[in-house]
């Protein structure tokens, strides 16, 4: 029977193996879906790199280890997204709303 310090090992060198799995082949290919989304270098490795902290924050969430990868670009695509939308709307002039106009008295 395993003691606790030993299934604490066991856990923390499958979660280091997943993860230095995913740095491998699926963060390559995260890399080509984030810079198809962003059309930039740097954006394309800041959210590769996000996403593997978030892959690295939420590991506990993942049900069957074999999923990973899929589950990792899945993860690289929404943080692409949220990019995305974060740069749409710092581009868009904000409109002034009537309540707030200042009235010439």
């Amino acid at each position: 029977m395993a003691t606790g310090a030993t299934l604490t090992v066991t856990v923390t060198d499958a979660r280091s193996r997943l993860l230095a799995e995913l740095a491998d082949g699926p963060a390559r290919r995260g890399y080509g879906i984030a810079y198809d989304l962003l059309g930039n270098r740097a954006e394309a490795e800041e959210a590769v790199q996000e996403a593997l902290a978030r892959a690295c924050e939420n590991l506990d969430d993942l049900r069957e280890p074999g999923a990973a990868p899929g589950w990792f670009l899945r993860i690289v695509t929404t943080t692409c997204l949220r990019t995305l939308r974060r740069r749409r709307r710092s581009r868009r002039p904000r409109r002034r709303r009537w309540w707030r106009r200042s009235r010439s008295s």
